[in-house]
Protein backbone atom coordinates (compact mmCIF):
# COMPACT_ATOMS: atom_id res chain seq x y z
CA UNK A 1 0.00 0.00 0.00
CA UNK A 2 2.80 2.39 0.95
CA UNK A 3 4.68 1.48 -2.23
CA UNK A 4 1.59 2.28 -4.31
CA UNK A 5 1.18 5.66 -2.61
CA UNK A 6 4.85 6.40 -3.24
CA UNK A 7 4.50 5.50 -6.93
CA UNK A 8 1.44 7.74 -7.26
CA UNK A 9 3.26 10.64 -5.59
CA UNK A 10 6.28 10.15 -7.88
CA UNK A 11 4.02 10.07 -10.94
CA UNK A 12 2.28 13.27 -9.80
CA UNK A 13 5.66 14.94 -9.29
CA UNK A 14 6.87 13.95 -12.76
CA UNK A 15 3.61 15.14 -14.34
CA UNK A 16 3.82 18.44 -12.47
CA UNK A 17 7.44 18.98 -13.56
CA UNK A 18 6.59 18.14 -17.18
CA UNK A 19 3.64 20.57 -17.13
CA UNK A 20 5.79 23.30 -15.61
CA UNK A 21 8.50 22.68 -18.20
CA UNK A 22 6.02 22.96 -21.08
CA UNK A 23 4.58 26.17 -19.63
CA UNK A 24 8.03 27.72 -19.22
CA UNK A 25 8.96 26.59 -22.75
CA UNK A 26 5.92 28.38 -24.18
CA UNK A 27 6.75 31.54 -22.20
CA UNK A 28 10.30 31.48 -23.55
CA UNK A 29 9.09 30.82 -27.12
CA UNK A 30 6.62 33.70 -27.17
CA UNK A 31 9.16 36.07 -25.61
CA UNK A 32 11.84 35.05 -28.09
CA UNK A 33 9.60 35.44 -31.14
CA UNK A 34 8.65 38.99 -30.11
CA UNK A 35 12.28 39.90 -29.45
CA UNK A 36 13.49 38.48 -32.76
CA UNK A 37 10.74 40.12 -34.82
CA UNK A 38 10.72 43.67 -33.47
CA UNK A 39 13.56 45.18 -35.53
CA UNK A 40 12.77 43.17 -38.71
CA UNK A 41 9.23 44.60 -38.52
CA UNK A 42 10.62 48.13 -38.47
CA UNK A 43 12.93 47.31 -41.38
CA UNK A 44 10.13 45.72 -43.38
CA UNK A 45 8.03 48.87 -42.98
CA UNK A 46 10.80 50.76 -44.74
CA UNK A 47 10.96 48.06 -47.44
CA UNK A 48 7.22 48.54 -48.02
CA UNK A 49 7.78 52.19 -48.86
CA UNK A 50 10.69 51.36 -51.16
CA UNK A 51 8.63 48.58 -52.78
CA UNK A 52 5.80 51.00 -53.54
CA UNK A 53 8.25 53.63 -54.83
CA UNK A 54 9.80 51.18 -57.32
CA UNK A 55 6.36 50.10 -58.61
CA UNK A 56 4.78 53.56 -58.70
CA UNK A 57 5.06 53.86 -62.50
CA UNK A 58 3.94 50.28 -63.12
CA UNK A 59 0.54 50.39 -61.38
CA UNK A 60 -2.57 52.46 -60.92
CA UNK A 61 -1.75 55.05 -58.19
CA UNK A 62 -5.04 54.53 -56.36
CA UNK A 63 -4.55 50.76 -56.18
CA UNK A 64 -0.95 51.15 -55.07
CA UNK A 65 -1.77 53.69 -52.35
CA UNK A 66 -4.70 51.60 -51.12
CA UNK A 67 -2.53 48.48 -50.84
CA UNK A 68 0.37 50.40 -49.25
CA UNK A 69 -1.91 52.01 -46.66
CA UNK A 70 -3.37 48.64 -45.63
CA UNK A 71 0.08 47.02 -45.44
CA UNK A 72 1.59 49.87 -43.38
CA UNK A 73 -1.40 49.79 -41.03
CA UNK A 74 -0.79 46.05 -40.46
CA UNK A 75 2.91 46.60 -39.76
CA UNK A 76 2.28 49.53 -37.43
CA UNK A 77 -0.16 47.31 -35.55
CA UNK A 78 2.48 44.56 -35.28
CA UNK A 79 5.18 46.99 -34.16
CA UNK A 80 2.89 48.48 -31.50
CA UNK A 81 1.95 44.97 -30.35
CA UNK A 82 5.60 43.96 -30.03
CA UNK A 83 6.56 47.16 -28.26
CA UNK A 84 3.70 46.73 -25.77
CA UNK A 85 4.67 43.13 -25.07
CA UNK A 86 8.37 43.88 -24.60
CA UNK A 87 7.61 46.70 -22.13
CA UNK A 88 5.34 44.57 -19.96
CA UNK A 89 6.69 42.94 -16.77
CA UNK A 90 7.23 39.18 -17.02
CA UNK A 91 4.30 38.41 -14.70
CA UNK A 92 1.77 40.16 -16.97
CA UNK A 93 3.23 38.55 -20.09
CA UNK A 94 2.80 35.04 -18.71
CA UNK A 95 -0.66 35.80 -17.34
CA UNK A 96 -2.04 36.58 -20.82
CA UNK A 97 0.27 34.28 -22.79
CA UNK A 98 -2.41 32.78 -25.14
CA UNK A 99 -3.50 36.30 -26.15
CA UNK A 100 0.04 37.39 -27.04
CA UNK A 101 0.73 34.20 -28.96
CA UNK A 102 -2.50 34.36 -30.99
CA UNK A 103 -2.06 38.08 -31.63
CA UNK A 104 1.41 37.53 -33.05
CA UNK A 105 0.24 34.69 -35.30
CA UNK A 106 -2.71 36.81 -36.49
CA UNK A 107 -0.33 39.67 -37.30
CA UNK A 108 1.91 37.30 -39.26
CA UNK A 109 -1.06 35.97 -41.21
CA UNK A 110 -2.28 39.48 -42.06
CA UNK A 111 1.20 40.61 -43.11
CA UNK A 112 1.75 37.54 -45.28
CA UNK A 113 -1.68 38.00 -46.85
CA UNK A 114 -0.89 41.65 -47.61
CA UNK A 115 2.28 40.67 -49.46
CA UNK A 116 0.50 37.82 -51.25
CA UNK A 117 -2.38 40.05 -52.40
CA UNK A 118 0.08 42.77 -53.40
CA UNK A 119 2.14 40.34 -55.46
CA UNK A 120 -0.88 39.63 -57.68
CA UNK A 121 -2.60 43.00 -57.49
CA UNK A 122 0.56 44.96 -58.34
CA UNK A 123 2.27 42.42 -60.62
CA UNK A 124 3.42 44.31 -63.70
CA UNK A 125 3.90 42.91 -67.19
CA UNK A 126 7.64 43.61 -67.16
CA UNK A 127 9.69 40.46 -66.28
CA UNK A 128 12.28 42.68 -64.59
CA UNK A 129 9.71 44.14 -62.18
CA UNK A 130 8.21 40.70 -61.66
CA UNK A 131 11.65 39.42 -60.63
CA UNK A 132 11.92 42.37 -58.23
CA UNK A 133 8.60 41.41 -56.60
CA UNK A 134 9.61 37.74 -56.30
CA UNK A 135 12.95 38.67 -54.71
CA UNK A 136 11.40 41.09 -52.19
CA UNK A 137 8.64 38.72 -51.09
CA UNK A 138 10.99 35.72 -51.07
CA UNK A 139 13.44 37.63 -48.89
CA UNK A 140 10.65 38.59 -46.50
CA UNK A 141 9.55 34.96 -46.28
CA UNK A 142 13.12 33.85 -45.51
CA UNK A 143 13.39 36.44 -42.73
CA UNK A 144 10.05 35.31 -41.30
CA UNK A 145 11.20 31.68 -41.37
CA UNK A 146 14.17 32.63 -39.17
CA UNK A 147 12.54 35.14 -36.81
CA UNK A 148 9.40 33.02 -36.32
CA UNK A 149 11.27 29.78 -35.69
CA UNK A 150 10.83 29.90 -31.90
CA UNK A 151 7.24 28.65 -32.30
CA UNK A 152 6.56 25.59 -34.42
CA UNK A 153 4.82 26.39 -37.73
CA UNK A 154 4.61 30.10 -36.85
CA UNK A 155 6.62 30.97 -39.96
CA UNK A 156 4.03 29.27 -42.13
CA UNK A 157 1.47 31.89 -41.09
CA UNK A 158 3.53 34.38 -43.11
CA UNK A 159 5.25 32.21 -45.73
CA UNK A 160 2.22 30.45 -47.23
CA UNK A 161 -0.09 33.47 -47.76
CA UNK A 162 2.87 35.53 -49.03
CA UNK A 163 4.25 33.05 -51.59
CA UNK A 164 1.38 30.77 -52.62
CA UNK A 165 -0.45 33.43 -54.72
CA UNK A 166 2.73 34.03 -56.76
CA UNK A 167 3.32 30.30 -57.02
CA UNK A 168 -0.23 29.70 -58.28
CA UNK A 169 0.04 32.58 -60.76
CA UNK A 170 3.21 31.24 -62.38
CA UNK A 171 2.01 27.64 -62.42
CA UNK A 172 -1.26 28.64 -64.11
CA UNK A 173 0.33 31.13 -66.51
CA UNK A 174 1.60 28.34 -68.76
CA UNK A 175 4.93 28.03 -70.49
CA UNK A 176 8.14 26.40 -69.36
CA UNK A 177 9.64 29.52 -67.81
CA UNK A 178 6.60 30.46 -65.78
CA UNK A 179 6.01 26.87 -64.66
CA UNK A 180 9.67 26.59 -63.72
CA UNK A 181 9.42 29.73 -61.58
CA UNK A 182 6.33 28.28 -59.90
CA UNK A 183 8.12 25.03 -59.06
CA UNK A 184 11.16 26.95 -57.81
CA UNK A 185 8.90 28.88 -55.44
CA UNK A 186 7.52 25.56 -54.13
CA UNK A 187 11.07 24.28 -53.54
CA UNK A 188 11.96 27.57 -51.85
CA UNK A 189 8.95 27.27 -49.53
CA UNK A 190 10.02 23.72 -48.63
CA UNK A 191 13.63 24.73 -47.94
CA UNK A 192 12.91 27.71 -45.72
CA UNK A 193 10.18 25.78 -43.89
CA UNK A 194 12.62 22.94 -43.22
CA UNK A 195 15.26 25.40 -42.00
CA UNK A 196 12.68 27.05 -39.74
CA UNK A 197 11.70 23.66 -38.29
CA UNK A 198 15.30 22.73 -37.46
CA UNK A 199 15.82 26.12 -35.84
CA UNK A 200 12.70 25.45 -33.79
CA UNK A 201 14.16 22.10 -32.63
CA UNK A 202 17.41 23.85 -31.65
CA UNK A 203 15.46 26.41 -29.62
CA UNK A 204 13.61 23.61 -27.80
CA UNK A 205 16.81 21.66 -27.14
CA UNK A 206 18.58 24.73 -25.79
CA UNK A 207 15.65 25.51 -23.54
CA UNK A 208 15.46 21.93 -22.26
CA UNK A 209 19.17 22.02 -21.42
CA UNK A 210 18.73 25.37 -19.66
CA UNK A 211 15.68 24.08 -17.78
CA UNK A 212 17.47 20.90 -16.65
CA UNK A 213 20.43 23.00 -15.51
CA UNK A 214 18.07 25.22 -13.50
CA UNK A 215 16.56 22.14 -11.86
CA UNK A 216 20.03 20.77 -11.10
CA UNK A 217 21.15 24.08 -9.60
CA UNK A 218 17.95 24.20 -7.53
CA UNK A 219 18.55 20.66 -6.24
CA UNK A 220 22.17 21.47 -5.44
CA UNK A 221 21.10 24.57 -3.51
CA UNK A 222 18.54 22.53 -1.56
CA UNK A 223 21.16 19.87 -0.79
CA UNK A 224 23.64 22.53 0.28
CA UNK A 225 21.02 24.17 2.52
CA UNK A 226 20.16 20.80 4.07
CA UNK A 227 23.86 20.03 4.62
CA UNK A 228 24.36 23.40 6.31
CA UNK A 229 21.31 22.77 8.51
CA UNK A 230 22.60 19.34 9.56
CA UNK A 231 26.05 20.77 10.22
CA UNK A 232 24.57 23.48 12.45
CA UNK A 233 22.51 20.88 14.32
CA UNK A 234 25.59 18.69 14.76
CA UNK A 235 27.56 21.62 16.14
CA UNK A 236 24.74 22.40 18.56
CA UNK A 237 24.66 18.76 19.72
CA UNK A 238 28.46 18.76 20.24
CA UNK A 239 28.26 21.96 22.24
CA UNK A 240 25.41 20.58 24.34
CA UNK A 241 27.32 17.33 24.95
CA UNK A 242 30.46 19.20 25.99
CA UNK A 243 28.41 21.40 28.28
CA UNK A 244 26.76 18.33 29.80
CA UNK A 245 30.16 16.68 30.29
CA UNK A 246 31.48 19.83 31.90
CA UNK A 247 28.49 20.04 34.25
CA UNK A 248 28.91 16.39 35.20
CA UNK A 249 32.62 16.88 35.88
CA UNK A 250 31.92 19.84 38.11
CA UNK A 251 29.31 17.85 40.03
CA UNK A 252 31.61 14.86 40.40
CA UNK A 253 34.49 17.03 41.62
CA UNK A 254 32.20 18.74 44.10
CA UNK A 255 30.95 15.41 45.42
CA UNK A 256 32.41 13.96 48.68
CA UNK A 257 32.08 10.47 47.28
CA UNK A 258 34.55 8.71 45.04
CA UNK A 259 33.13 8.31 41.56
CA UNK A 260 34.33 5.85 38.93
CA UNK A 261 32.84 5.65 35.41
CA UNK A 262 33.49 2.49 33.44
CA UNK A 263 32.49 1.16 30.05
CA UNK A 264 32.42 -2.67 29.72
CA UNK A 265 35.00 -3.08 32.44
CA UNK A 266 37.24 -0.24 31.32
CA UNK A 267 37.55 2.86 33.52
CA UNK A 268 36.95 5.92 31.41
CA UNK A 269 36.77 8.62 34.09
CA UNK A 270 37.24 9.17 37.84
CA UNK A 271 36.92 12.12 40.16
CA UNK A 272 39.71 13.46 42.35
CA UNK A 273 38.25 12.00 45.56
CA UNK A 274 38.68 8.38 44.46
CA UNK A 275 42.14 9.18 43.12
CA UNK A 276 43.21 10.70 46.46
CA UNK A 277 41.60 7.82 48.35
CA UNK A 278 43.56 5.22 46.40
CA UNK A 279 46.75 7.28 46.24
CA UNK A 280 46.95 7.49 42.44
CA UNK A 281 46.65 10.20 39.88
CA UNK A 282 43.34 10.24 37.99
CA UNK A 283 45.07 9.46 34.68
CA UNK A 284 46.75 6.38 36.22
CA UNK A 285 43.38 4.88 37.16
CA UNK A 286 41.80 5.23 33.72
CA UNK A 287 42.21 2.55 31.09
Amino acid sequence: MEARKSNVQNADTVTSQASQQLNELEIEQVGLIYQQSFYPLIGTTGILLFFAYVLKNQNDPFTLILWLSAAIFIYIFRIALSLTYLRLPASRRSKHLPFWKKSFLLGSLLAGSAWGIGSILLLPASPLYQAFIVIVIGGGAAVAAMTHSAIRYAGMFFILPALLPLCAYYLLAGGIIYSGIGFLIIIFIFLISTASYYLYKMVCQNFNITYQNKLLISELRKSNTEALRLNIEMKKENIERRNAEERFRRLSEASNEGIVIQDQGTIVDVNSNIANLLGYDACELMG
